[in-house]
């Protein structure tokens, strides 16, 4: 046991300790690095609330550049409009110019050849009365008229359409200062757009990046924490096998002292068996301090065993029996307690618990029926009781315990395999 205990300990300060430490330093730079990260997480979102005011700025830039691009093909499509006119108008005075052209160049010839002018005096000569002279002098000077102004329509025609023309030129010129506008607009407009997505999508991929990396630092770390909490759940576990193991060889080696004490002051001799006033049968023949509980057989050991023990450790010895099986006092003593399940014996049916001089107190659970009260002295060997299954049991047992401690439980139990022979 003392071995057991020595190995245990070794191990743990040898291997566990050190295990868990370096996972903690290794869990404290997953930290540190996911401290940096949330450093440069939170540097980028500032950068990004610095570069808000400049997007918003580029943004309203972008939109004014629409509406003037807008504005201005408007003002292209207004020009083309105003020049397709001028061109039908110049057109068409080019067409009456032509016309008139031609009229008054035969007029000029007809003149040159015929002497027109001279005709005209004829006419008016060759009047018959004052009227007809009136008359024809009118239509004389109408004629004169008519030529004068078609003469003078063909000189404003003529200047309407250089006039125009140059309001064209003037108009393409116009044209060419708004396309290249335009053009110089939308090359800006391009230029800002693609800095906006620029300034996005940069800090979009440095935020991803930083996220990224924080989530596998944070993996990281969390695998390293479950290895250091698996590493500090098996030290405890180990640190409480070795506390139980020292404390039971501690138990064992005082409840050996003690037995060995109250041997000294007992009889080594066998003895005849004890007659149980009761008629109960022979008890077991015993020279130890302790006797053999029951003739029945051991079912179950001292020790871990997983069932109804909440800690998973067997505390006393059970013998298998059928009901009604006698039970005999281990050693002689005084009845401290008598009574069915219930505290301080719950779990453990019609209970008897005998105080011995020696320091020590004995469990007989489980019983069927009792044979004494409580302030009963009983003699070693006398039946006290009978094999049951009462309190929680699978099956007819007595359940048996050499306590250092009236309550028993952990730390004031013994094995009371060497201590009755067994």
């Amino acid at each position: 046991m003392t071995k057991k205990v020595i190995q245990t300990a070794l191990l743990i300060a040898l291997f566990a300790t050190p295990i868990v430490t370096t996972t903690t330093v290794f869990a404290e730079d997953f930290d540190t690095k996911i401290q940096e990260q949330d450093k440069k997480i939170n540097e980028l979102k500032n950068e990004s609330q610095n570069t808000k005011t400049d997007l918003e700025k580029i943004t309203t830039n972008v939109t004014q550049n629409e509406e003037k691009s807008k504005q201005i093909l408007v003002d292209m499509q207004a020009t083309q409009n105003k020049m397709d006119t001028l061109q039908q108008e110049n057109q068409e005075l080019t067409v009456k110019i032509d016309q008139r052209e031609d009229q008054l160049e035969k007029q000029a010839r007809v003149v040159q050849v015929n002497g027109d002018t001279q005709n005209y005096i004829d006419f008016v000569l060759e009047a018959k009365s004052m009227s007809d002279i009136i008359g024809r002098v009118d239509v004389v000077a109408q004629m004169v008229s008519a030529n004068r102004a078609m003469v003078k329509q063909q000189a404003d025609d003529k200047a309407q359409v250089v006039k125009q023309e140059k309001e064209v030129a003037k108009k393409s010129d116009e044209q060419k200062v708004l396309a290249a506008d335009l053009a110089k607009t939308q090359e800006k407009l391009q230029t800002q757009k693609l800095e906006k997505e620029s300034i996005v999508a940069q800090i979009a991929a440095d935020t991803a990046t930083a996220e990224g990396d924080k989530n596998k630092f944070l993996a990281q770390k969390a695998a390293a924490e479950k290895e250091a909490e698996d590493l500090r759940i098996a030290k405890v576990a180990a640190d409480k096998k070795a506390s139980e193991d020292a404390e039971a060889a501690r138990v064992v080696q005082l409840a050996n002292a003690k037995a060995a004490e109250a041997a000294k002051n007992t009889t080594v001799a066998a003895t005849p068996p004890v007659e149980n006033p009761q008629g109960g049968g022979t008890p077991p023949v015993s020279t130890g301090a302790y006797g053999r509980p029951t003739n029945a057989p051991v079912s179950s050991s001292y020790g871990p065993r997983s069932g109804y023990d909440a800690n998973g450790f067997h505390k006393g010895i059970d013998f298998g029996g059928a009901v009604g099986t006698p039970i005999y006092a281990s050693m002689s003593g005084r009845v401290v307690i008598a009574q069915y399940d219930g505290m301080p014996v719950s779990g453990y049916g019609i209970a008897t618990v005998i105080q011995h001089d020696n320091g020590t107190w004995t469990l007989y659970a489980h019983q069927s029926s009792q044979s004494v009260k409580v302030g009963d002295v009983v003699t070693k060997g006398q039946q006290i009781g009978a094999i049951g299954a009462t309190g929680q049991v699978d099956g007819a047992h007595l359940h048996f315990e050499i306590r250092t401690a009236q309550d028993g439980g952990m730390g004031n139990v013994v094995d009371p395999a060497p201590l009755l022979g067994l």
